[in-house]
């Protein structure tokens, strides 16, 4: 997928959640005003943190979709991780929120005032939430974006929310003692703070540019091009949609630059494959002199590219699936 139409998929997810969000929001915390019932205003401001965290999104994938250029030469890609560690501040900041209330309210608390009509209310938007998450976190996971995973995340979180929500608003209308609707907003949190700590995981390995394919499984798809006699580095990184590959290879020295070109196009192939997912590759082929296509290096080649009695050449390729 070209890197455009990328980002204006993710924004055209984010803005149809958004919308939801913001309904979503509103009915609940006018519900919970009504029935007086503090885990129902609790979910309700936990979907105003999710529109929060649908706005920070768009802002992230827009800023994420700038081009290439001579300051970075690289992209914006890794500002759509930044905006999943937005997400998983904001979350953070909504647990300790709703469990200061709700340490307030078991001291002090409130009889709040359940009917079936709220009770049905609140399992509709439960079903949207199920709804969103499933579809969000499927098409974050085919187009490998990050910053929709970890917005599906965060709905899965609010989906534990309103759960909790109906769970004390049955409990409450069979005659639960009021106190556990502060206590189930308390557990509700810990289950926000969770998600907000798999949204950090998620983002921060590659923003700390993990090893994003196993050495192991690089030296197998080696292993299949018997040009390569000897493997002196691997190196590894990711972005959500790209993987970046530096190889150290020890070629044959009567390889043609045209062959050591298509050797390069090969790998990338299979790297590609193996990855699903955009693969630049940087390969530094090492030999004691790399023929043209008649067998000839010439002299200005030999004279730059000779180091410690070796030859090395760079050659780029992106393979777009």
């Amino acid at each position: 997928m070209e890197n455009k139409n990328y980002y204006l998929e993710i924004q055209r997810y984010i803005t149809v959640i958004l919308i939801i969000n913001v309904v979503v929001a509103i009915v609940r915390i006018v519900v919970g005003f009504m029935m007086k019932s503090e885990t129902v205003i609790a979910g309700g401001y936990n979907a105003v943190a999710d529109a929060m965290i649908s706005v920070a999104g768009l802002v992230g994938a827009k800023l994420a979709a700038r081009p290439k250029d001579r300051c970075h030469p690289y992209g914006y890609e890794k500002i759509e991780m930044l905006a999943g560690i937005l997400i998983a501040a904001l979350l953070l900041f909504m647990a300790g929120n709703v469990m200061l209330t709700a340490i307030s309210k078991i001291k002090v608390p409130a009889i709040p005032q359940v009917d079936m009509l709220g009770i049905i209310i609140i399992f509709i938007t439960l079903i949207i939430n199920i709804v969103i998450e499933r579809v969000e976190y499927a098409k974050g996971k085919q187009i490998g974006s990050a910053l929709l995973i970890s917005d599906a995340m965060q709905t899965r979180g609010d989906i534990y929310v309103t759960l909790g929500i109906l769970g004390v608003l049955i409990g409450l209308k069979f005659g639960l003692h009021p106190v556990m609707d502060p206590i189930v907003s308390l557990v509700i949190a810990g289950f926000i703070l969770h998600t907000a700590f798999e949204i950090f995981n998620i983002n921060f390995v590659i923003l700390l540019d993990r090893r994003a394919i196993g050495e192991s499984k690089i030296e197998g798809v080696l292993a299949d091009f018997s040009e390569v006699k000897s493997i002196n580095l691997i190196r590894s990184r990711a972005t959500s949609s790209h993987a970046y590959v530096d190889l150290d290879l020890e070629v044959d020295s009567a390889m043609s630059v045209a062959k050591a070109a298509k050797l390069r196009a090969d790998i990338s192939n299979k790297l590609s494959t193996l990855t699903h997912r955009v693969v630049s590759l940087m390969i530094n082929f090492e030999t004691n002199g790399i023929s043209d296509d008649n067998g000839q290096m010439s002299d200005d080649e030999n004279s730059q590219g000779k180091k410690d009695g070796k030859l090395k050449k760079k050659w780029h390729c992106e393979c777009r699936l």
